[in-house]
């Protein structure tokens, strides 16, 4: 039968993490970048927006910031709602939890290969024949994360007319990292995984099946070989793709005299690579983000503007209310995103690696300066400007402190003046477990007060088992505004976070109801002791309202054990809290000590008890009732005159 896929190994090299699964996968069917959760050195790493991609038997996640060697990387997966992880023809693929992350050491080894006949079938090198690969092999020796490795052979052996393999040995036992990651590139056409090899049980040998031939691998020929970690694209191919690769970032635009740029005036940022690339805007815009200081300006995207088919890319930012940078704007270290686009150096991805820039005074902005930087500013924003004092989830989640599904999450923003919105701005949440990822709560209500209120609407597959978190300096503008009602300053938007708070959990699924209480609410008369028909009633009482179907039922205890258990069937109660259970006395039921109702013996009896709000199934468990002597039981008391129902 069909299997979900299921991963093989994970490996993250610069900015770039990639799954590889056991089949193929549907490339229509993505997952958001919520669906993933990576930690670097036990730190939350984000996926950026839009940075899943599937190809093949592999996804792969554009990270925020590159990992380095010797990080310590794990990814999680939670198969989301929408668009989860399916093979191409079958079942979707399983959560699964932290798995180790391999984190790619940069190796690059490449030789050429003189191909001698050893034999009738046997062709290469070998450190049994006279033909060593100390002089077939023009470079035989390579490093890994310190150790030095020798090849002793390499070879390609016909098995038969259909099948062959080739072999590469070392001197000592390939590294597992370097299995888990490296290729080895045979001529122009053969790329070898080594995590496709079949290990020797030395654990120095590694064999593949390549079938009864390899092109260009013949007596007499020089066959050039490469040994590579990463994104090298075979042995004849870019060498690590330097053409691609960052190798400069500046501010090219003039501020102006006073250095400063005014409302309307085009910030530009150059890129320059270490080769002609050519950039497709078809499915997006490439974009770098600039950072505005004081921080509570935030970033911002300066949007690709020209270049393509030079080394030198440029990336621009017009000027606009509330932008302010007294200290200057910076560049933000490995921010260049493709976001939708391409970026290529000889038809292969360029790296999206770069050094970021320090804020700059000479590359100030104030939106309220005039655009003509010749002029000088008209004025530098001094009033003053709307500052945060105070974070709070405003919220009620209930008595059990867990907001459900269609709950509304209320963050209260208090500022130390009356503040005026424009737009939707918004402020970022964090569910907890982790992998359901961040959440942003959007601008509700406020504006023209001091207090501004965002909200989250709780949705499927929100879930937070140790309470919400309101994320510190995460309250962005997104296109609006906030600023000074008396002033029209814009507002400072740094402020502190809250911690996961048990306070405020959260489970977007239906909520149980469940019993709170179980009495005996009918009256056996001044005797307390019920007679023949008279009617026994038990009043169990839920957490909400509830439907009831069917004839469920729960049991009492007559007393002495003989006269044995009871049962009381459901009589009424149905789309309120409070159930009542009814039983009429018959002969012989005798109870001296008064009757006692059983814990967690209230039963559907083929009927169903569930909520009157949203159907789920309610949770039959609640306490008992010991034997009361205010509740006796004697059938014969009817032919006495005893109490009626």
């Amino acid at each position: 039968p069909p299997a979900p896929p299921a991963l093989e190994r994970a490996a993250a090299d610069g900015t770039a993490l990639t799954l590889t699964f056991d089949q193929d996968l549907n490339t229509s069917q993505v997952p958001s970048h919520g669906a993933f959760r990576v930690t670097v050195n036990d730190a939350r790493r984000n996926v950026a927006s839009g940075g899943v991609a599937v190809s093949g038997q592999t996804v792969t996640l554009t990270l925020a910031s590159a990992v380095a060697e010797g990080d310590t990387v794990k990814v999680r997966y939670t198969k989301p709602s929408r668009n989860p992880l399916r093979a191409a023809r079958g079942l979707t693929a399983n959560t699964f939890g932290d798995q180790d992350v391999n984190t790619l050491v940069a190796l690059d080894w490449s030789a050429t290969l003189a191909i001698k006949d050893l034999g009738s079938s046997l062709s290469g090198c070998s450190g049994s024949s006279s033909n060593l690969c100390s002089t077939n092999l023009s470079s035989n020796t390579f490093t890994f994360l310190g150790g030095s490795y020798q090849f002793t052979a390499i070879y390609f052996l016909r098995v038969g007319p259909t099948t062959g393999g080739f072999w590469a040995v070392v001197d000592e036992a390939w590294p597992q990292r370097l299995r888990d990651a490296a290729t080895l590139h045979v001529g122009t056409s053969l790329d070898l995984p080594l995590s496709e090899a079949t290990i020797h049980s030395d654990g120095a040998g590694l064999t593949w099946n390549v079938g009864p031939a390899i092109p260009g691998f013949s007596v007499g020929a020089t066959v050039s070989l490469r040994l590579t970690t990463g994104s090298a694209d075979g042995a004849s191919g870019n060498a690590g793709g330097e053409s691609g690769s960052v190798t400069g970032v500046s501010v090219a635009s003039d501020a102006g005299a006073d250095r400063t740029y005014g409302d309307g005036d085009t910030i530009e940022v150059r890129v320059t690579f270490a080769g002609p690339v050519d950039v497709d805007t078809s499915g997006g815009t490439p974009r770098i983000a600039i950072d505005m200081d004081p921080a509570e300006w935030g970033e911002k995207w300066a949007a690709y503007d020209s270049g393509s088919g030079t080394a030198s890319l440029t990336f621009v930012h017009t000027v606009a209310e509330p932008n302010l940078s007294t200290q200057g704007i910076a560049v933000l270290e490995n921010t260049l995103e493709l976001n939708g686009g391409a970026i290529t150096a000889n038809g292969a991805d360029a790296e999206l690696a770069h050094d970021g820039l320090a804020h700059d005074a000479n590359h100030k902005v104030d939106w309220q300066a005039e655009s003509d930087t010749e002029s000088g500013p008209v004025g530098l924003g001094t009033a003053h400007a709307p500052a945060v004092t105070a974070v709070a989830i405003t919220s009620d989640p209930g008595d059990d402190d867990t907001y459900g599904k269609d709950d509304v999450v209320r963050i209260s923003l208090t500022f130390d003046e009356a503040v005026e919105v424009t737009g939707a701005p918004r402020i970022k949440i964090d569910m907890d477990p982790a992998d359901w990822g961040e959440k942003l709560a959007a601008y509700h209500s406020g504006s023209g007060t001091a207090t501004l209120v965002f909200t989250h609407t709780v949705v499927e597959p929100n879930l937070s088992t140790q309470g919400i978190a309101v994320l510190a300096n995460s309250l962005e503008l997104n296109g609006g505004v906030v600023r000074s009602t008396a002033s029209h300053a814009a507002a400072e938007l740094g402020h502190t976070g809250l911690a996961h708070d048990s306070g405020h959990k959260v489970d977007w699924r239906p909520r149980a109801p469940a019993v709170t209480s179980v009495a005996v609410t009918s009256d056996p008369g001044g005797d307390d002791t019920y007679g023949k028909d008279d009617v026994i009633r038990i009043s169990v009482t839920f957490d909400q309202a509830v439907n009831v179907t069917g004839a469920p039922r729960i049991a009492i205890d007559m007393d002495p054990a003989e006269w044995g258990t009871k049962q009381a069937a459901y009589h009424s109660g149905s789309g309120t809290t409070t159930l009542v259970f009814t039983h009429t006395v018959v002969e012989p039921n005798y109870s001296t000590q008064g009757i006692a109702v059983l814990a967690s013996t209230l039963a559907l009896n083929g009927g169903t008890i569930a909520s009157a709000v949203d159907s789920a199934a309610a949770d039959l468990a609640h306490t008992g009732l010991a034997h009361d002597a205010d509740h006796k039981v004697d059938w014969q008391l009817a032919d006495q005159g005893g109490p009626g129902s």
